[in-house]
């Protein structure tokens, strides 16, 4: 309803942890400020750090000379009015942000991350990541996931080049040269800038931009549905450990003989697996439980565009929605097995990492298989998030485990049941019913 009531904005992506006075926080209040000329408004994710400054920044033009953009007529709710250039705000619930920063002048609250993430990338007209944590990756790798996909058409824009190319470098050798992953025109639907001038430049001279990328009653109902099912199906399963990893991996792979062989090692324990299309990859993962138990499934949520059948999985339900998607291959996990992938691998494989580093989630093991790809993209990640204005803790670079050895991850989600939280799931359910009115089944199954 609050995307309803206001026109497009520009949404800011960043670190909770800069400071009033850092390089990052000033950069991101004059970036707020340009676009408040411009009359444009911007919407951050309602917390602290550039999530504050940009906001702030538009304010503080409203003392400035105004040189006001042209507004857009596509996607516009007929709800909003186009002059309406309040700051926006979509907060979450989280511990470290108790509340709205008090620079947002219309904004709201969730409890549930779908609703946060689709609050945020939709009705823009734009894009801007400055350097954050993982919450600001998963973010970043979000929008861009769904611009792979054609999901979202507006122009979106990294800002430092010094902290996001290293990164780019490297994920570009591991997921575009080394394994095709990412395909060119992928890689190139994001562009880098250093200066706020840029940032604007690039936003405002895009063509074809649409506000809403459809129809927000439509995408409403849709997001209700596909989640109370999903919520409803999961109530009745054994928590599960999770497999993610990229729909375009070659079939000789070697990871996916590694997947093959961890999903039959958690077969022959007696737990569960999940995961998500009918790649290569639940191939592998499929064939692996029915070597150890001919009997077993695989649990499967699988996008719309997974129409393949694959032997030994139990296809539980189709989801459209890819913040719909990601949350629900996450909910309900005893661990994350990831494989290498693309850009929404990434985009799930972060997600996971926001939601156990802000305590949304309980701890769990997560393993990544392929040191060739995963070492060299996370020794760069947290090369530069613990830089000279750090984003992120070093016990949160340590959150994750990568190896080529399937006896290793099988060790690390033995380790890790002993620390997990039983109990997480419901409590979530009971919140969620009462919060949103959605379905409870009230099941008195394994949580």
């Amino acid at each position: 309803n609050m995307l309803k009531s206001v026109p497009p904005s520009v949404v800011l992506f960043g670190g909770a942890r800069h400071k009033e006075g850092s390089q990052i926080y000033e950069l991101a209040r004059d970036i707020g400020r340009k676009f408040g000329v411009h009359g444009v408004p911007v919407k951050s994710g309602a917390g602290p750090g550039a999530m504050e400054s940009v906001v702030r920044g538009q304010l503080e033009a409203a003392e400035l000379p105004k040189n006001l953009a042209p507004k857009l007529t596509e996607g516009v709710s007929p709800a909003a009015n186009p002059d309406d250039a309040r700051t926006q705000g979509i907060n979450m619930t989280l511990p470290h942000e108790p509340e709205l920063n008090p620079y947002i002048e219309v904004g709201t609250r969730t409890e549930f991350l779908p609703y946060r993430k689709v609050g945020l990338y939709e009705n823009v007209r734009g894009m801007v990541a400055v350097p954050g944590g993982y919450g600001t990756l998963d973010e970043l790798f979000e929008v861009w996931a769904r611009g792979a996909r054609g999901r979202h058409n507006d122009p979106m824009v990294a800002v430092q080049r010094d902290f996001f190319k290293p990164i780019f470098q490297t994920l570009h050798q591991v997921a575009c040269k080394d394994r095709k992953l990412i395909s060119p025109r992928e890689f190139g639907l994001v562009q880098l800038a250093d200066t706020s001038d840029e940032v604007v430049d690039e936003i405002l001279k895009a063509k074809n931009v649409r506000g809403f990328e459809e129809d927000p009653e439509v995408m409403e109902a849709r997001l209700v549905e596909e989640l109370t099912r999903a919520l409803e199906t999961l109530d009745k399963l054994e928590p599960a450990v999770t497999f993610i990893g990229g729909s375009r991996l070659a079939a000789d792979d070697w990871t996916l003989g590694a997947g093959r062989d961890i999903a039959r090692g958690l077969a022959k324990e007696g737990l569960p697996v999940r995961v998500g299309g009918t790649d290569a990859l639940a191939e592998a993962v499929s064939s692996g439980v029915r070597e150890a138990d001919p009997s077993a499934n695989a649990q499967g949520f699988l996008s719309f565009s997974d129409q393949k059948q694959v032997d030994g999985l139990d296809v539980l339900q189709h989801v459209e929605d890819s913040a719909t998607f990601g949350q629900i291959i996450a909910l309900k996990s005893r661990a994350l097995v990831a494989l290498p992938g693309g850009l929404g691998t990434l985009d799930e494989l972060f997600s996971i990492l926001t939601q156990i580093q802000t305590g949304n989630m309980p701890s769990m093991p997560v393993v990544l298989v392929g040191k060739e790809y995963w070492q060299p993209l996370f020794d760069t990640i947290g090369k530069q998030m613990a830089g000279d204005n750090p984003c992120i803790s070093p016990e949160d670079l340590k959150r994750v485990i990568i190896t080529d050895e399937p006896k290793e991850v099988l060790a690390a989600i033995k380790t890790g049941q002993n620390e997990r939280k039983d109990g997480w799931f419901s409590a979530l359910l009971d919140k969620l019913a009462t919060k949103y009115s959605l379905w409870r089944s009230g099941a008195d199954g394994a949580r």
